[in-house]
């Protein structure tokens, strides 16, 4: 019995940390295959979507503020629907699309005339309605002195496709780099096949040197905007039909980026989307169907003139964190057993990655995976957890098996499922002791042939040890012809007394009913069974040497349990308590007192008692 009950006290301390080198290389090799699973997934649509979300939020959110600082001021000079309507009333045809080229030319020399440094046209000039049209926006560019850089499609050639100005710079239009998952913009190509983008060739006319290969778009925080047109907007935003009211030099030293800009100044006001994006800023005011193309421009503008980068950790770096991401799942997993637990150690990893990730973007600019580090976590988790479960329930079934030639069913269940403490070790307790005996034992086993006395005495042990389940005894040990049960150990319990009676009550009839049932069977004559029991304090724990003990009781306790056993043949019954037992019982009506009795090794009288118990 000691030795199941240590095992069992140290179940949850060794299934809870590593057990030598197995365990540790068990760990780690499932943690490895966790991280490696999540990712090879990492490129799966699911998953991408979630890494999209993730990496959106902290770009989105945590985007460092538009500065000039250590830069040149951009402006926006946004063609807006008002705008567009006043480029309708000047248009000679009175179009909207494609924008009016000599409108267009004069709103260029109005911002030259205000001192811009760099114009930037977002608005394809590779398509002209007529030859006249273009020669008047010829005569109109000749005259503006601030360097023009044009966007155009690099799918048409200049000077055959299309007429150009000799003055202006032409660039690819096409460098927003869209995800193919959903179409998100969160890289630029400044360097594409056939020429410089359009951002790169801007900064190419102020001498800023520009990577030659995509980079991932740092944006920038919003500017606080009071006009719900202009929300989102990293730059101060001028309507393209006002440019002509600003005062001399309100442009002067900017980069001004002319494009379209379809943001509803109001929420009840339905604008048709033009050149608008989908970008991590989706979480931001002002970005809810999208940004503008030529806000992109700026943020990259913005981003390659402060020198800033999205980081990242490499190849490496990622597995690293990944695979650490994997070892704390598998730890967590291990050393996690009640679901409810589980359940917040899981979602207090995640939070532990979410607060890393984030904190890594925001605090140093470093973008980690999230999504496959929440995936190698979870796996890792569920495969430790899964493992440890099925090493716990064997170490279950084990200690229950061995339990149970000592312990009530239902007592195990409690104590294996922790609803029970046990405690290991020898401690003072009060408890209930009863002692068995058959009466006349030596005649039966002297007169009954070996193989038969082996059918009685293990029916008889069977039927016993079932009434002492029923009232969730611990059996002690075998004495033979009886036993010794012990109430209230190793798992107490206030009504030892009252389960203690109850037993040796049914144990009674049992024993009757099966004196009966061997005199028909084999017609041999089975002793009654004397029952003798005694409550108070003991010494109840584990006893022995080093090599071999036992978990047992000790005390006067024991003694007198004993004690009264043996008196039941002089006082002529089947069962005696005493009164310490009545008292702690509750002083039970049906109980008969016979007086005080004197015992062996007791110093004092004891009063017991009895019951009125059937007679055959």
């Amino acid at each position: 019995m000691s030795g199941a009950l240590v095992w069992l006290g140290r179940l949850r301390e060794e299934l809870a940390r590593a057990k030598g080198l197995m365990a540790l290389v068990s760990t780690a090799g499932l943690a490895l295959l966790a991280a490696c699973l999540a990712l090879a997934l990492g490129p799966t649509a699911p998953l991408r979507t979630v890494e999209n979300f993730l990496y959106d939020l902290r770009i989105g959110l945590l985007g460092p503020a538009a500065s000039n600082e250590g830069s040149i001021p951009i402006t926006i000079v946004k063609i807006d629907e008002a705008a567009m309507q006043e480029m309708r009333e000047a248009s000679d045809c009175g179009c909207i699309s494609p924008i009016d080229r000599v409108w267009l030319g004069e709103l260029i020399l109005d911002i030259d005339r205000l001192g811009a440094r760099v114009i930037g046209v977002d608005v394809l000039l590779d398509d002209f309605r007529s030859t006249a049209e273009f020669a008047r926006f010829a005569q109109q560019a000749a005259q503006v002195s601030a360097p023009v850089v044009a966007a155009v499609d690099p799918g048409r050639r200049p000077g055959i496709d299309y007429p150009v100005v000799p003055s202006f710079t032409y660039a690819d239009a096409l460098v927003l780099v869209k995800d193919v998952f959903d179409d998100g913009v969160r890289f630029y190509d400044p360097a594409p096949e056939r020429r410089r983008s359009f951002g790169a060739a801007i900064l190419d006319q102020l001498g800023v040197e520009t990577p030659s290969e995509r980079f991932a778009i740092r944006f920038r925080s919003p500017r606080e905007q009071t006009d719900d047109a202009d929300r989102g907007s990293i730059t101060p935003v001028v309507p393209a039909d006002l440019v002509d009211e600003l005062p001399d030099g309100a442009l002067a030293g900017r980069i001004v980026l002319i494009g379209r800009v379809t943001r509803a100044s109001a929420s009840d006001q339905q604008v048709l989307p033009e050149d608008m994006h989908f970008t991590p800023l989706r979480f931001r005011a002002g970005h809810e169907d999208g940004t503008p193309g030529v806000e992109i421009h700026a943020h990259v503008l913005s981003q390659l003139m402060q020198g800033d980068r999205v980081g990242s950790l490499g190849w490496l770096g990622d597995l690293l964190v990944v695979l650490a991401a994997a070892l704390g799942g598998a730890w967590l997993g291990r050393a996690t057993h009640s679901w409810w637990v589980a359940a917040l150690s899981a979602l207090g990893g995640m939070a532990a990655a979410v607060l890393f990730g984030f904190g890594a973007y925001g605090l140093y600019g470093v973008m980690i995976p999230l999504a496959t580090t929440f995936l190698a976590f979870a796996l890792s988790f569920f495969l430790l957890s899964r493992l440890v479960a099925s090493q716990l329930q064997g170490e279950r079934t084990l200690f229950a098996s061995t339990l149970e030639r000592y312990l009530a069913p239902q007592v195990i269940r409690r104590i294996v499922e922790g609803e029970e403490p046990v405690r290991i070790g020898a401690d003072r307790r009060t408890i209930t002791v009863m002692v068995t005996d058959i009466e006349n034992f030596s005649t039966l086993v002297a007169q009954t042939p070996l193989e038969e006395f082996e059918t009685i005495i293990n029916g008889y042990f069977d039927g016993l040890i079932e009434v002492l389940w029923k009232h969730e005894a611990m059996v002690d040990k075998l004495t033979g012809d009886g036993l010794i049960a012990l109430f209230g150990a190793p798992v107490a319990s206030a009504d030892h007394a009252v389960r203690a009676l109850a037993c040796a009550k049914d144990m009674d009839a049992f024993s009757e009913a099966y004196r009966r049932q061997v005199k028909a069977r084999h017609g041999r004559v089975l002793g009654c069974t004397r029952i003798g029991l005694h409550s108070g304090e003991g010494l109840v724990g584990n006893f022995g040497g080093a090599r071999r003990f036992n978990y047992t009781a000790y005390g006067q306790v024991v003694v007198i349990a004993a004690r009264l056993e043996a008196a039941n043949k002089e006082v002529g019954a089947r069962m005696l308590f005493s009164q310490a037992c009545y008292e702690a019982a509750g002083a039970p009506s049906q109980a008969q007192a016979l007086g005080n009795v004197t015992l062996k090794g007791v110093p004092e009288p004891v009063k017991v008692y009895s019951f009125a118990l059937q007679t055959e």
